[in-house]
């Protein structure tokens, strides 16, 4: 089963809201689900949509065509009725004004919202007509209705409530009930998850303690998250990024354990305190959340076109390691890897995601965390205000005494000897889904989930690689990979192939690499990869 209901609308008429609590329940009901958002960069107007995958095996890519589209606005319509198959069930608020037809039906829901309470209750009446579609008993979507408002009263929860009934008395002639979901895993073994909630909830099992933050999609929820739950005084919103970054260094030389979380444009005002961080040994966490860029381009738009920036990691001969997870189980478990490396070579570390894997929800089983070897880490560092040290700091640079130095000599020796304490490459330094010899695809971030997909198509032909550490490169272990297949695909999001790039310049079988671009905003989708797949395969 690999089901999609698609809520369609405009930003700010409470879509955003509804997906979410038909996420809720549809994880709550046993399912495995993938919900997407794609919304505007602004409080109300525009296009915005959520989308619900749900599956009996975990999922985490959109599809092509919605199974199930409900619309209300022309914002919604006018984006997504390119997005309808022929098998599509269209569920269309009548002030769209659409043909009645076998798959397409006209339902009021705005009508039938202000009657029941508030026309602004019509995407709960909406829920309520899915609710009924799916077989869904009313129950189902209450307590998740009322705990998404609780905040707001019991009149707005009670006013909701009739909403949603009314949109069960909607469409009773609606019956396309789901399959029941695969009980092979317990329903408690499971959460739904995003990525920027993983950031945060791995950051504070890993002991950190200071972040600091400028708002910026699709970043702002790892400081929301942070600032919830550090003490008072450790999570600040600062004016800029130049500020952010500073002050995390400075928390950091103090002996806290810090992290920043930004995007493409904040990465580019942070560079100068990377270089900063480095010149003094002060470990830092950046997270960088990847959007459509340049400048302020789309930004709630998906992208991976930072490559670039990353891997230079700022002025001077900076080699700042860099991570990339592939999904949000990797987020858990290559985070305490960034936060070690930090603490272990004493150096600033990005981590690199991108808006998909940060904004949009999947579930999945619970990650443990071990922080001892962070902790180890730390016990050797020496920090401002023990007895009996003498502590200077630079960005000059310094010396054998810790002084600042000119001598070319003591220049060379220090800072080669810095440059050799990371090794050439990191444990876990990629995740390899082994299928067949003669395809290997290549890709980064939440593009796994369109590419795990799209290979399941294609048994015993077509493997994958989704490399987790960019910097140190693991070219050593990627080449005993690489000879192992007779072509390559890499799939960049992004348009100048910046991964293709990457690939190239550690590689000289060039010949054998075939790639394909994606930079409109949306990611890749298994069915796009699939056949991508087969038009590779089919030009041997």
């Amino acid at each position: 089963m690999h089901y999609c209901i698609k809520l369609s609308g405009t930003q700010g008429d409470g879509v955003d809201t509804v997906g979410e609590i038909l996420a809720l329940a549809l994880h709550a009901a046993g399912y495995w689900v993938y919900a997407y958002r794609n919304f505007s960069s602004r409080i109300r107007g525009g296009y915005s949509s959520h989308e619900i995958v749900i599956a009996d095996s975990p999922v985490r890519a959109k599809k092509q065509h919605p199974d199930v589209l409900v619309c209300i606005g022309e914002d919604g319509w006018s984006r997504d009725a390119q997005t309808v198959s022929d098998s599509s069930l269209v569920l269309a608020d009548t002030s769209l004004h659409l043909a009645a037809s076998a798959q397409c039906f006209s339902l009021p829901f705005t009508d039938t919202a202000r009657a029941a309470s508030q026309v602004q209750h019509k995407w709960i009446v909406a829920l309520g007509a899915v609710g009924a579609l799916l077989g869904l008993a009313e129950s189902e979507l209450e307590v998740p209705v009322a705990a998404a408002l609780a905040h707001k009263g019991e009149g707005i929860i009670a006013g909701n409530l009739r909403a949603l009934k009314a949109g069960y008395a909607l469409a009773p002639h609606l019956v396309l009930p789901l399959p029941p979901p695969s009980q092979g895993t317990r329903l408690e073994a499971r959460r739904l998850v995003s990525g920027g909630q993983a950031v945060a909830e791995a950051a504070l099992a890993c002991g950190c303690d200071f972040t600091a933050g400028y708002p910026i999609s699709p970043a702002t929820g790892v400081f929301e998250h942070l600032a919830r739950h550090l003490p008072v005084g450790r999570a600040v919103q600062t004016e800029d990024e130049i500020a952010a970054v500073d002050m995390a260094i400075g928390a950091s030389y103090a002996g806290a354990t810090a992290l920043v979380a930004t995007s493409g444009p904040g990465l580019s005002l942070m560079i100068e305190g990377i270089g900063l961080a480095f010149a003094t040994k002060t470990p830092l966490v950046i997270v960088n959340g990847q959007r459509s860029g340049p400048s302020t381009g789309m930004p709630t738009k998906h992208e991976q076109s930072d490559l670039a920036l990353a891997l230079a990691g700022g002025h001077g001969d900076v080699s700042a390691p860099v991570f990339c997870p592939s999904s949000v189980e990797e987020i858990y478990t290559d985070l305490p890897s960034a936060f070690h490396a930090a603490e272990l070579y004493r150096t600033p570390v990005i981590f690199l995601t991108d808006l998909g894997l940060m904004l949009a929800r999947a579930s999945m089983h619970p990650v443990t965390i071990d922080a001892t070897p962070i902790r180890n880490a730390k016990e050797g560092r020496v920090i401002p205000g023990i007895s009996g040290k003498m502590f200077h700091v630079s960005g000059n640079q310094l010396g054998s005494t810790g002084l600042p130095t000119e001598m070319p000599a003591q220049r060379q020796a220090q800072f080669s000897a810095r440059l050799k304490m990371i090794p050439s490459e990191l444990l876990s330094s990629f995740t390899y889904i082994e299928g067949g010899e003669e395809l290997l695809v290549i890709a980064i971030g939440s593009t796994r989930g369109a590419v795990e997909a799209a290979v399941a198509n294609f048994p015993g032909r077509v493997s994958a690689v989704f490399p987790r550490v960019l910097k140190p490169f693991p070219t050593k272990a990627l080449a005993a990979l690489l000879t192992r297949h007779k072509k390559y695909l890499i799939l960049d999001a992004n348009a100048t192939g910046q991964l293709l790039q990457i690939f190239r310049s550690h590689f000289a079988c060039h010949e054998r690499f075939v790639s394909r671009f994606r930079y409109d905003g949306e990611p890749f989708m298994p069915a796009e990869v699939a056949k991508y797949i087969a038009e590779v395969l089919a030009n041997d």
